[in-house]
């Protein structure tokens, strides 16, 4: 009976005369999936998710997403981050930077199983443009002594001073 609708939906096409794509009608097949999942398990009104069996829509494959900001877009964000009204919004964007938010990918060596040794990860090497433009530009097994590594360094350590000072 889903399945059946859900053909209908696929072919019917909107007030604006065009058809929804797949990605939509996956997206309301998931909703629809977490409120029988709800109804089934919290509610116990049903026995079982019609849903589950499915089979996703094929959705075409989406661009690689790639933003990277730059240092002066760093900067600029946190200047504005210290004039919000939130008290922690500028130690919390500090500390995506120091500590986790990476703006580019890891260059770590793989193991001999193909593996990235700090991470566990499968290395596939670089999948965007930039990425293998990055990558063909240098010749370094890391890159902690490039003029942009020292001066994020340089931007990270001026930036925990100023938290440092103002706690």
């Amino acid at each position: 009976m889903i399945s059946d609708e859900r053909k209908l939906l696929v072919t019917t096409p909107m007030a604006n005369g065009k058809l929804r794509a797949n990605a939509t009608i996956n997206r309301y097949t998931a909703t629809l999936s977490a409120i029988f999942s709800y109804a089934c398990c919290n509610l116990d009104w049903i026995v079982e998710n019609p849903c589950k069996r499915l089979i996703k829509l094929k959705e075409p494959p989406q661009p690689a997403r790639n933003r990277q900001l730059t240092p002066h877009e760093m900067t600029t964000l946190l200047k504005e981050a210290k004039k919000s009204r939130n008290s922690y919004l500028y130690c919390f964007i500090l500390m995506g930077f120091v500590t986790g938010a990476r703006h580019r990918p890891c260059r770590q060596p793989t193991m001999a199983s193909g593996r990235c040794r700090l991470h566990g990860g499968k290395c596939t090497g670089p999948k965007t443009e930039q990425g293998k433009k990055t990558i063909k530009g240098t010749n370094t097994k890391h890159e902690y002594y490039s003029m942009e590594s020292k001066y994020e360094r340089i931007l990270i350590r001026k930036l925990i001073n100023e938290v440092r000072d103002n706690i």
